[in-house]
Parts: C-alpha cells; sequence; structure tokens
C-alpha cells in the first residue's frame, strides 16, 4: 500500500514515544477533552499519546496544518469527512435492517456516498493547491486507488445503479375520507414544490427545503411495506438491479480511508481548539527547531487557566536557553507561580513534540526524544512506602525509561526530607540527568543547588503586579529574593540583630 498517512511519516504508529505519563502534571487531560468532544470521536484521543518520531515528523505535521488552515482545502478536508462519515452510518444500517430491498438499498447508498467521498477529495485536490509533502502523498494514494478497476466497476455500479432509482417517479393519492392510499406511476404530474418556489421568488424569500420525513427511522413499518411492494410490482427492474449491485458489491472500501479519517479529525479539532484560543486573543504560534543546544520562548502561558479569562487574567513568561545551559532551576516565594511557569514550559514542549502550534508569541525549541515529568503529589498510603521513598520510586522509574536528550520537569519533591538530604539527591539527580544530556527544570525553594559544578540557570519570580509574578533570569548573588517579605514582618538581618541588642 501507498505511504498515505498525514501523521505518521513512515505510515505506521510504532516506535512513537508514548506521551501518557506527563499529561496530567502538565494539566492537559481537560485540554485534550475540550479537543476530543469538538468532532465527538473519541478515535483521535491516542494521537494525543504519540509524540512525533522526530524533528522531520513534526515539521511534516506542521506542513500539513498550514496547508489546512487555508479555506480551500480546509473546506474539502471537510467535504471529505461528511460524507465518508455518512457513508458509515448507511453502512451500518445495510448490517441492521432485516428487510431485503431496504438492506439492499441502505448498501447502496453506503457505496454511492463513498464514491463520491473517493472520487470528490481527489478531484478536489488537483486544484487544491496544497504545498504539504503529506497531502501530495495522501494525493497520489487517493489517485492511484482510484484507477484501480475494483474501485472503477464499484464506482460505475453505484453511480448507474443510483440513477435508476433516481429517475422513477411515483404518486402516492391520500384518500382522507376513506381512509385509503394509492400508488401508482407518476411520469408527467406538475412539480407543485417547484411552482410554489417560483410564485414567492419576486419576495426574496429563503430557499426551501422540500426533503420530507413523513416515516423516520431504519427499520420499514407496515405501511411503508405496503408501499415498497407495490413499487416492486411497478418498477421490478429497479429492484432486480438493486439486488444485482449489492450481489457484486458485498463488501468495498480501503484502509487508507479508515486511516485518514480519524487523522483528518485530529488536526481538524486541534485547528477548530486554536483558534477558539486565538478569537479570544491569546497568541499562539508554530515552533521552530533549533539547530544549536539553545532556544527561546516569549509569551508563554498555561492553557489550563484560559478557560474562562481573558488575555488581560492572564500572566505570561518568557524563557531563554543559551548554548550549553541544560540545567535550569526555577525558585521564588510561595504562590509566586513556580509550578505554573513550568507547566507553561511543559505544555509548549509538549504540543510541538506533536507537531502542532504552541501556546505562546514565539517559540525557538530544542528537540527532546522524550518528555517527562515529576510533580509532588498526595502521599499513596495503601504502598506504606512514604513519600520520600516514593517520589524515589517514581524517579527510578524515569531514569530507567528516559532517552538521552531529554526533557525533565522536576517539581517540588523532596521536601519531604531534610534540607540536607534534599540538597544531596538534588545533586545527583541533576549530574545524572547533565550526563544524558538531558534538559532539567527543576523547581525548588532550594537555591543552593546552583552552586554546583553543573553551573545551573536561575530563573526567579518577580513581582508584576498584585499578586502577579513573572519569571527573569537570575544572577545567583547574596541579594535574597525573600528580601521584600522579610522585611514587611520586621525579620531582615538588621531588625533582628537590633532587636537582639535592645534585649541583651
Amino acid at each position: 500500500m501507498m505511504e498515505s498517512s498525514i501523521l505518521f511519516l513512515d505510515n505506521k504508529a510504532q516506535d512513537r514515544f508514548d506521551l501518557r505519563g506527563i499529561l496530567d502534571d502538565l494539566r492537559l487531560t481537560a485540554v485534550i477533552d475540550g479537543i476530543v468532544s469538538i468532532y465527538e470521536s473519541e478515535e483521535i484521543r491516542r494521537f494525543f499519546y504519540l509524540k512525533a518520531k522526530d524533528r522531520g515528523e513534526a515539521l511534516f505535521r506542521q506542513d500539513i496544518y498550514k496547508d489546512l488552515m487555508e479555506p480551500k482545502i480546509k473546506d474539502i478536508a471537510e467535504r471529505f469527512l461528511k460524507r465518508y462519515k455518512t457513508h458509515l452510518i448507511y453502512f451500518y444500517n445495510a448490517k441492521t435492517v432485516s428487510q431485503q430491498q431496504s438492506r439492499e438499498k441502505w448498501h447502496l447508498d453506503a457505496a454511492y456516498l463513498y464514491c463520491r467521498a473517493v472520487s470528490g477529495l481527489d478531484d478536489e485536490l488537483n486544484s487544491a493547491g496544497y504545498s504539504s509533502k503529506g497531502l501530495g502523498r495522501l494525493h497520489k494514494a487517493v489517485k492511484a486507488y482510484r484507477s484501480t478497476k475494483e474501485y472503477a466497476l464499484l464506482e460505475k455500479d453505484a453511480f448507474d445503479c443510483f440513477a435508476l432509482i433516481a429517475s422513477r417517479r411515483y404518486q402516492i393519492d391520500l384518500d382522507l375520507s376513506g381512509y385509503r392510499i394509492g400508488i401508482h406511476k407518476d411520469t408527467e404530474s406538475t412539480d407543485f414544490c417547484s411552482e410554489i418556489e417560483k410564485t414567492f421568488a419576486r419576495y426574496n424569500s429563503p430557499a426551501f427545503d422540500f426533503a420530507i420525513t413523513a416515516l423516520p427511522g431504519i427499520h420499514m413499518g407496515d405501511l411503508e411495506l405496503l408501499i415498497l411492494n407495490a413499487l416492486i410490482q411497478d418498477y421490478p427492474e429497479v429492484f432486480t438491479e438493486l439486488s444485482e449491485f449489492a450481489a457484486a458489491h458485498p463488501c468495498f472500501g480501503s484502509a487508507m480511508f479508515d486511516t485518514l479519517l480519524p487523522e483528518l479529525q485530529f488536526y481538524l479539532s486541534c485547528m477548530a481548539y486554536m483558534k477558539r484560543l486565538s478569537d479570544k486573543g491569546f497568541p499562539i504560534c508554530f515552533p521552530e527547531f533549533s539547530d544549536v543546544r539553545g532556544g527561546a520562548i516569549t509569551g508563554g502561558y498555561d492553557l489550563s487557566a484560559v478557560n474562562d479569562a481573558r488575555p488581560d487574567d492572564i500572566t505570561e513568561n518568557d524563557f531563554t536557553q543559551n548554548p550549553g545551559e541544560s540545567v535550569f532551576l526555577i525558585t521564588g516565594p510561595n504562590r509566586s507561580g513556580k509550578t505554573t511557569f513550568a507547566r507553561q514550559l511543559g505544555q509548549i514542549a509538549y504540543f510541538a513534540a506533536l507537531g502542532l502550534p504552541v501556546p505562546c508569541k514565539t517559540a525557538k525549541l530544542l528537540w527532546f526524544d522524550g518528555l517527562f515529568t515529576h510533580f509532588a503529589r498526595e502521599e499513596e498510603l495503601s504502598n506504606h512506602l512514604g513519600r520520600l521513598k516514593e517520589e524515589l520510586v517514581r524517579l527510578r522509574s524515569i531514569l530507567d525509561a528516559m532517552p538521552d536528550e531529554s526533557l525533565v520537569i522536576l517539581n517540588d519533591i523532596f521536601s519531604s526530607t531534610t534540607a540536607y538530604d534534599a540538597y544531596e539527591i538534588g545533586k545527583r539527580v541533576i549530574e545524572m540527568l547533565s550526563e544524558r544530556k538531558c534538559v532539567c527544570l527543576f523547581v525548588t525553594h532550594m537555591r543552593e543547588l546552583q552552586s554546583i559544578g553543573r553551573k545551573p540557570v536561575l530563573f526567579v519570580a518577580g513581582e508584576a503586579g498584585p499578586q502577579r509574578y513573572t519569571f527573569r533570569r537570575g544572577s545567583g548573588g547574596t541579594k535574597n529574593d525573600y528580601t521584600e517579605i522579610l522585611a514587611e514582618y520586621d525579620l531582615g538581618y538588621e531588625a533582628i540583630t537590633m532587636r537582639l541588642r535592645r534585649r541583651f
């Protein structure tokens, strides 16, 4: 089978890094729930767990996403989805109903819509003006499939049979006084719906929808069966051809389109979600991937906080990684947003790893082979390990599974032990991550870790307004970030020494 996947460059989903372990820590589960609900397709959820295989595959996806942002191409994709999903419903109906002619008609309608979906996709892509490699190879695969003898015969037979049925007319006469219904061929009667539409056209009336659903449901009732039997007598050749079509084409379809359906829904669902963000004024951008060991982010924000918020309510943060830097200590007072800052950076790395736009103004990032998080959690009493041992067990599992050149976010761990032990454990963890060429974001109160040999970079919370903090690169000098808080409560060095002198 020709390569046609628009998510996986090698046409298969195997051997992809599993991202499920970081979703709860980064508060992305609810975000994914919201995206999945847009098209009500649980099938796309699995794609949020599969990291792009490498930077090339992420850029492959970005290019397809940009193509689909073009209104013409987006419309083509949505038309295909509508036809293809409807054909699946019709095909299911054909397997569900028991009446032969009804079953055969549902089967024909499913085949007819399937062919319209496939042929329409091919025809419309001819003039779509796409530029991505992904849509190009998809179009090539669709065209090759459409040229096969099996598909050509299916399309011809389905269109011919559908046209034959559409050409046959019948009339139903209702005698309400005698509770009788008459059914007979109709070849010359006036189309009263068209006459009514012409009469009211001068008044600029809205377009009429003449579809009438008098007998809803897929299973035929007694009245419908009586009408059907009368039609079989009037048009036996139609029902003969309908049966012959069902016998000639009992099964049809291609795995290529069963794969394409959820992949297209994945893109369109993500596009709809990102559009909601941008419509509310939140920035999104396509990340670039750095060729050197460095990068920068501007205007990053936390997706879990935007549901009922305005852009002015959200604190944005910047982040810079210079060449050679790999360990970053994120510190500041309690409730200064340290965890939120780490989560922002993790969310940006996550969406970049999926090949999607990211929640910030600009982003130039390293490509990471793995993404890991270790956030403080409530102690699990049932395992009888104790909080510190529980954290170390989780950390050990990360280190064992972690490929080189991963991103690891550690948040407020080792707080259950002594300051000395926390420092020694933190120091050893940083050294191990550095040896593996990983980037580590470490949310901690232990600024002493900046003195270790790996030269961690300090990001310090600075007040940006009432109860709002932004983070900046710190120098790591002797000035304490808690000076203002200590001064507010007269707990600074000078205030304490003065009180001691007075007392003694």
